[in-house]
Order: C-alpha cells, then sequence, then structure tokens
C-alpha cells in the first residue's frame, strides 16, 4: 500500500515488481485520522473507501511530480560531510578510494579526449596535404602546353 508520504522510487517498485499483474493499492490519510485524532468508529479498524480511478491518478501524478527527493548513496552523504575527520575510519578509506578512482577516470578521459583530438588534427593535415598536391600536379598538366 501507497500513502501521501511514499516517493517515487517506491511507486515505481510497487507498479513493476508483481508476477501476475502490477497493482499498487493507494491511500489518502483524511482529516481526523492521525494518531492521536480519533475518527475511526473502531480503534485499529481503517475503513476503506473507494475511489475513482481519476483520484488514484491525480495521486500517482503528485508522487511522481515530487522531485525534491534526489537519490543519494552512502558516498554522496559521506563526502558532504562538513568534517571528515569525525568519519570512522573505514568510510574515510572508502571516500579517499572513490576519490582516486575519479580522478583516475577523469586523467584516463582527458588522454582519450586529447588523442582523439591530435588523430582528427592529424587526418586533416592529412587530408589537406593530398588535396594540394593533386592541385598542383593537375596545373603542372597544363602550364606545359604551348598552342
Amino acid at each position: 500500500m501507497l500513502g501521501e508520504t511514499t516517493n517515487r522510487a517506491l511507486l515505481y517498485v510497487a507498479m513493476t515488481r508483481g508476477r501476475e499483474s502490477n497493482q499498487a493499492y493507494l491511500y489518502e490519510r483524511i482529516a481526523g485520522e492521525g494518531d492521536h485524532e480519533h475518527a475511526q468508529p473502531t480503534p485499529g479498524v481503517h475503513v476503506a473507501r473507494r475511489g475513482s480511478s481519476r483520484d488514484a491518478a491525480h495521486l500517482v501524478r503528485g508522487i511522481i511530480a515530487n522531485r525534491d527527493e534526489q537519490a543519494r548513496t552512502a558516498h554522496h552523504i559521506a563526502a558532504e560531510t562538513p568534517d571528515p575527520d569525525q568519519l570512522p575510519e573505514r568510510v574515510q578509506w572508502a571516500l579517499d578510494r572513490r576519490a582516486n578512482a575519479v580522478r583516475a577516470r577523469q586523467r584516463t578521459h582527458r588522454q582519450w579526449v586529447d588523442q582523439t583530438q591530435q588523430q582528427a588534427i592529424d587526418r586533416q593535415r592529412w587530408i589537406d596535404r593530398h588535396l594540394s598536391r593533386d592541385r598542383s600536379q593537375d596545373r603542372g598538366l597544363d602550364c606545359g602546353l604551348d598552342l
């Protein structure tokens, strides 16, 4: 069951993991259903009310449209720690390892970009050289004839 506090990730799981069909049961709290309020006729018993497909679509759109919550990994959270010295040694080691891996990937990518650009420059020089040689040879044939 999905409620109004459900995020997009939970909605995705609910709608894609069914064996026979993908169904999500949505519910919305009504005023008076809070923990400190007693709007239920029998304590502990939830009275089901059936809404329309339009109501369900409205709730699902609201969940999907909520972009405030971005997925964050443990690496991101640890990297944003103001004082990394307060992190456990194992976490610091993991962050250092990740930072080294990112730097190595950036260095490899930069080398690849430089190499690709150099190959493009060399290819263009080769084309220009052969085109200019062909033009000079064509002119040489015409220059030697006197009529």
